[in-house]
């Protein structure tokens, strides 16, 4: 039985990166964003990580604000990290996107961000927050937050903001996601079916690593 799940868990990781592998470019278009290297006083520093099941290099990450105007580009580094480093402060509520060379793209969104540094992960969860804020423009960001939450089976807001860890006894992996996704058309297929089924009160699906027999 153990042989079997180590077998299946295999599977879905390999599913995962091959999903993943045309995700981001190849080393010799790789680029660290200006963030990184940039030099001088700085106000506020906005540090994060592109984390799908592991760390996504060379995306497309973009800081937007309230009204979806982008304010600023990074790329992501070898590891999915990285970092925009301000004179100005930080607007108050903003929206990060990353973008894939496959066209897929993936939100995190901060309301009330106080002056200062932060630190944001862009995850699979925290994209099912951005879908549903702009499926519900009712909602805000700690209620969508807590539906997203139950619907994955989190049990706070807090282990589900920083998800990017894979353990079978965790209630969401995102290997597991992706490996459904990848028989469902997809991640914006699967994100718009999850986002839907939250909307009209349809029982949660289970993705984590401890379904999978």
């Amino acid at each position: 039985m153990l042989k079997l799940r180590e077998r299946n868990l295999m599977v879905i990781a390999l599913v995962s990166t091959l999903w993943l592998s045309g995700c981001g470019s190849t080393p010799e278009n790789f680029a660290p964003g200006p963030g990184l290297g940039l030099n001088g006083p700085t106000v506020n520093t906005l540090l994060g990580r592109l984390s799908l099941g592991g760390g996504i290099p060379a995306a497309l990450v973009q800081l937007q604000d309230a009204s979806g105007s982008v304010i600023e580009e990074t790329t992501t580094t070898r590891t999915g990290s990285f970092a925009f480093r301000r004179n100005t402060s930080l607007p108050t509520s903003f929206r990060l996107v990353a973008r894939l060379s496959n066209g897929d793209e993936f939100a995190a969104d901060v309301q009330g961000q106080v002056p200062g540094s932060a630190y944001v992960e862009i995850t699979v969860p925290s994209s099912l927050v951005s879908a549903l804020l702009r499926a519900d423009s009712s909602l805000s960001l700690v209620q969508a937050g807590e539906k997203v939450r139950a619907y994955l089976g989190f049990r706070d807001l807090a282990s589900m903001a920083y998800s990017s860890g894979e353990s079978v006894r965790g209630p969401f992996s995102q290997l597991a996601f992706f490996g459904v996704a990848a028989q469902n058309g997809g991640w914006a297929s699967l994100r718009d079916q999850i986002v839907s089924d939250i909307v009209n009160g349809r029982p949660r699906r289970d993705f984590s690593l401890g379904n999978f027999p």
